[in-house]
């Protein structure tokens, strides 16, 4: 099997479904059944994954079994999961997490490449997975943050690959990935998983984030009806809209609630021009073609059209 290395044999009828192969760097080990057929499969010694460094051995969570091998890979094996290697960066990932009794659970795939050509993944049990790229590294993505991003289009998406894991927001209610496009998914078990990206994004970012006056995000990043600007809401009455004219800029609570009632962008006065501002007695939003201003003594907002 190269370097004067080869594999004992077939074992006695003790042990029927299993192989030892030999080398002098890693000892003989046993590799037995389906993980046995697997790393044939894959080339045996010969292949990318190397000699057995373990044998084959119950999981800490006594569901499955596993082999180690000597180029940084694993096969995995369950009842309901069968057999499947996982290597390199992602499995140091997993490795990191926690292995099979991770928020991931067990591999349900091999190491795969992306259809972009760039990447590599694995899937998981638990409705999670690992991704890599050169310039990212390995990160994972599970639950409905990752069904939302596969509802976009995976890595091809306008967001990218994953470059966080799954990580809880400081205020502790919601949970995010953010992506390698400038984007993010953010997630609350109130308002669900959206996207937020962009210029749409960095102002959301530069307001504190699901801290700030609009809260979480409460749709992804959406074409205005007039096909020119571009808009998030969000979860505390709040909006952030963008044009390549005006940037982007935030509206909310009563000052929205006006310009909503006299047709958002399509109305008399056209796309937010500022964040809102403090006046004296209220607060107002410049707004392309006027303002609107609310008056903190009467409780109403106006408009200026």
């Amino acid at each position: 099997m190269g370097d004067g290395v080869v594999p004992v044999g077939e074992l006695t009828a003790a042990a029927p479904n299993c192989t030892t192969y030999a080398s002098p760097n890693t000892g003989s080990h046993q590799v037995c059944g389906a993980i046995r057929d697997k790393y044939v499969a894959l080339g045996g010694p010969a292949g990318f994954l190397g000699f057995p460094v373990t044998d084959e051995t119950p999981t800490p969570d006594g569901i499955g079994r596993f082999n180690h091998f000597s180029n940084a890979g694993s096969i995995y094996w369950t009842p309901s999961t069968g057999a499947l290697e996982i290597h390199g960066a992602i499995r140091a990932k997993w490795a990191s997490m926690g292995w099979e009794r991770s928020v991931l659970g067990y591999p349900v795939t091999d190491e795969t490449p992306t259809p972009d050509g760039i990447g590599r993944f694995n899937h998981f049990s638990k409705n999670g997975s690992i991704y890599w790229t050169p310039g990212t590294g390995a990160w994972s993505i599970h639950g409905a943050i990752l069904d939302k991003w596969a509802a976009m289009g995976w890595e091809r998406s306008v967001l990218g690959y994953p470059v966080t894991d799954e990580t809880p927001t400081p205020d502790g209610i919601g949970r995010f990935n953010h992506f390698s496009k400038n984007g993010s998914i953010y997630w609350t078990p109130g308002t669900g998983a959206w996207s937020i990206h962009g210029a749409i994004l960095d102002k959301w970012a530069a307001m504190g984030w699901e801290t700030s006056v609009v809260g979480y995000p409460t749709t992804d990043e959406t074409g205005t009806p007039d096909r020119i600007g571009r808009f998030n809401h969000f979860s505390k009455s709040g909006s952030i809209y963008w044009t390549p004219a005006t940037r982007a800029w935030s509206i909310h609570g009563a000052i929205r609630a006006k310009w909503s009632s006299i047709g958002w962008e399509r109305g008399c006065l056209g796309y937010p021009i500022s964040d809102e501002l403090a006046i004296s007695g209220g607060r107002q939003s410049n707004l392309q073609h006027g303002l609107v201003t609310y008056l903190f003594k009467s409780g109403q907002a106006t408009s200026s059209c």
